[in-house]
């Protein structure tokens, strides 16, 4: 027995000895961590970003395998760093060198503060109350839809945590187009340019996740990180500021979002390998890209006048002026680029969310080298259709100017249909345009719209009056595609929603089930469906629109923002409102 028992013990202290070094890796990488410290997934930019501003203040050691990892989304973030050129990776005993790039930028991450005016200030009782829900309902979302959506990210029918392949390909080859622009617009060198398009695309990022934030739903899911709004919307560092304060992320730099287990992602424990391997190529994210869903968006909600010019000091909200960041390609003009002074004739768009054109004479656009001669037939026919029914003018250059223009270009990917800014935007609206997905002319029309200042049709505030989403069948990830606008930046203009308009989406945009659609019109549902996200022309609410925008006299005009609600609720005409709404809301009111 006694001998027995002694090979006994022997195999036992083997397959402890072997289970102990088995584990030993894992538990020498664990120490230091804190009690209960995992890595829930890969570290995204927004934690590589906050972590090594760590590591430079001495609060953390960086193991060398975390140090590749944080290494390379820095190289994603300063592609253009001397660190990163020519696929190196910074060491870690460049740390001291990229941090000054780090925290150049943190400098210009923090959302300003902006006041913004009251627009119930001062009218009838009866109408303010027509319109707190309204004030209110910007990023609402119920206790159902929630669950709808916790449903989808646990059931695995989204992985809601992990950014999307296809997304990192066209968050790279965007942020290279946007770029070049910066280079060859504004003169800037390789690093201010990144800085300019990544501060966007991080102010981007951010009203994603403060959405999600509303819905209570920052737990479940990560939004999609591609820099890009709404599916087909860039967005200015100056919109994203006024989204970011309604949000009441005002004087937030998006640290102070990071979840207390991932803001701890990386160990504090002493390094046990060389500082770092020879400089390799940094890992690019890329794969073959996702078909889009190209859908429409809904009637715009901006009014008023367009500003030729428009210090970079200040950008006025209501009567208040608020500091904005460096120039940018995406902010206003400089003095020095138009030299005019600002105009006031529109309520909403001139000193709000986005910029009308002055339409006394054409607008100017150009064609990248980019465009083939028979994308530019379809880009013509497009800006003829526009004209034939308002009175918006294009004009075509053979070179870019030194003022305001819309430039098409081509990007030759199937990862989306068209991009936008939208409004005017000084030095140069970009429109990009991939021509990949059919019905290419009423692309460009709804992209042009954008430009013009019309958003999407079926985020306007009184969607859900007329369409049933489908939040169990909608991708969590993309919940900004259908978070209804901001009512204090849009108005209707007392224009009817519309299931044909080009500004709509299709019926079965991001849906998680591609058999099923994501949004049911509530009337005649069979016929309507088929019309949601139509290329085929402008309807007639988009044709309305347009002209009540651009084409009333300087007299016919709405001097509050809520005037197109009102308007569509029969305000115009009820006992007791009729005088005020018949002199500040002539233009909603149909009464010029």
């Amino acid at each position: 027995m006694r001998p027995a028992l002694l090979l006994l013990l022997a195999v036992v202290t083997l397959i402890a000895a072997q289970e102990a070094a088995r584990r030993e890796p894992e538990q020498r990488a664990g120490r230091g961590r804190g009690k209960g410290w995992k890595r829930s997934r890969a570290i995204d930019k927004a934690h590589a970003f906050s972590n090594l501003r760590r590591f430079g203040k001495g609060s953390r050691q960086i193991r060398t395998e975390d140090w590749k990892e944080h290494a390379d989304q820095f190289c994603s973030l300063f592609p253009h760093h001397g660190k990163c050129k020519d696929g190196a990776r910074p060491k870690q005993g460049d740390l001291s060198n990229i941090l000054k790039a780090v925290e150049r930028r943190q400098n210009r991450r923090r959302v300003p503060r902006m006041k913004k005016r009251d627009w119930l200030e001062g009218v009838p009782e009866s109408l303010r109350e027509r319109s707190k829900d309204r004030a209110k309902s910007f990023g609402r979302f119920n206790k159902e839809w929630r669950n709808l959506f916790k449903n989808s990210c646990k059931s695995g029918k989204v992985d809601c945590r992990s950014q999307p392949k296809e997304a990192a390909e066209k968050r790279r080859i965007l942020r290279d187009e946007l770029a070049k622009v910066e280079r060859e617009e504004l003169k800037v060198d390789d690093e201010t340019a990144d800085d300019n398009v990544e501060i966007r695309f991080d102010r981007t990022l951010r009203i994603k996740r403060a959405l999600l934030e509303k819905a209570n739903l920052t737990a479940e899911v990560d939004p999609i990180d591609d820099g890009i709004f709404e599916q087909d919307i860039l967005l200015t560092e100056v919109q994203s500021n006024m989204i970011l304060n309604d949000l009441d992320k005002a004087e937030t730099t998006g640290d102070e979002d990071l979840s207390p287990d991932e803001d701890d992602e990386v160990p504090k424990a002493p390094t046990d390998a060389p500082s770092d391997p020879t400089p390799a190529a940094a890992a690019e994210t890329s794969a073959a890209p996702a078909a889009p869903t190209e859908s429409a968006a809904p009637a715009a909600d901006s009014s008023s006048s367009s500003s030729d010019s428009s210090s970079t000091e200040s950008k006025e909200v209501g009567s208040n002026p608020v500091s904005t960041p460096p120039p940018s390609v995406d902010g206003q003009p400089t003095e020095a680029t138009e030299g005019t002074r600002k105009k006031r004739s529109g309520v909403f768009l001139e000193q709000n969310f986005a910029e009308k054109w002055d339409i006394s004479s054409p607008i100017p656009y150009t064609f990248d080298s980019s465009i083939a001669p028979w994308d530019k037939t379809d880009v013509h026919d497009a800006l003829d259709e526009i004209s034939r029914v308002s009175c918006v003018r294009f004009r075509e250059l053979s070179s870019a100017p030194n003022f305001a223009h819309i430039n098409f270009v081509k990007i030759d990917s199937p990862t989306f249909c068209g991009l936008s800014y939208v409004g005017r935007v000084a030095p140069v609206n970009t429109v990009y345009l991939s021509f990949q997905c059919g019905k290419n002319v009423g692309v460009v029309v709804h992209e042009v719209m954008h430009a013009l200042g019309i958003i999407h049709q079926h985020l306007r505030v009184d969607r859900d009056q007329f369409i049933k989403v489908d939040w169990s069948n909608v991708n969590p990830q993309k919940y900004d595609q259908f978070a209804t606008a901001d009512q204090s930046l849009y108005t209707s203009y007392g224009i009817k929603y519309s299931y044909d308009s080009i500004m709509h989406y299709n019926a079965y945009t991001n849906a998680v089930d591609t058999r099923k659609p994501t949004m049911i019109p509530l009337v005649n549902s069979a016929s309507n469906l088929a019309l949601l996200g139509q290329r085929d022309r402008m309807s007639p609410t988009d044709i309305n629109l347009i002209n009540k925008m651009y084409c009333k006299p300087a007299s016919c005009s709405d001097t509050n923002i809520y005037c197109g609600h009102w308007a569509l609720t029969g305000t115009c005409t009820l006992q007791g409102n009729s005088v005020w709404m018949s002199q500040n809301c002539r233009k909603s009111c149909n009464l010029c």
